[in-house]
């Protein structure tokens, strides 16, 4: 699978400033936010994030705050609601490749495991965010590629490494394995 990084319209850059209003959350997979948690303002932010993750992956909402697509998940953070971390580095489980729109391993995190999906993803992601590579295999890493789908920018490091901050303006494309 790789993962499409790259510039989008409008729609996605106002998703993108409601999570960077939200602020930092931390993560360990999706929460059931009770709806007495969250004002009606956060509980459709939530929604309209929920909804725009789910267009831009083409997958389905299976929580309050987490989307499925073919080869992984998308979790948003809960305003307000921690969730409880089981068995999970940064909120990203073993097997899976994460990354996190923001750095130190917060904001949104999409969660990627299937290697052979053809699905490629527009996110739209600029400035800092984060890596978590927690997958199975000593030469597993994901590499990260330019807008021309060939040129290979750099790699992770293997399991189980991290980056707390990169740059995301100039990758386009994420192949988790």
């Amino acid at each position: 699978m790789k993962l499409i990084i790259a510039r989008a319209g409008a729609m996605l850059l106002a998703a993108v400033s409601v999570l960077l209003m939200l602020g930092p959350a931390s993560h360990a997979g999706p929460v059931q936010a009770n709806n007495n948690t969250l004002t009606a303002a956060q509980s459709q932010s939530l929604q309209r994030q929920v909804d725009q993750y789910a267009r831009l992956t083409n997958g389905h909402q299976v929580s309050r705050n987490e989307v499925q697509f073919s080869g992984g998940t998308v979790t948003i953070p809960v305003p307000g609601v921690a969730p409880a971390a089981r068995g999970t580095l940064h909120g990203c489980r073993v097997g899976y490749f994460c990354i996190y729109h923001d750095t130190h391993y917060t904001g949104a995190m999409v969660s990627l495991y299937y290697c052979a999906s053809s699905k490629d993803l527009e996110l739209g992601w600029y400035g800092q965010g984060s890596w978590m590579n927690n997958q199975i295999g000593s030469n597993a890493r994901a590499t990260f590629y330019a807008s021309d789908h060939r040129t290979i920018l750099g790699y992770s490091l293997p399991p189980v490494h991290s980056s707390p901050s990169i740059n995301w303006a100039p990758i386009y494309y994420i192949s988790p394995c």
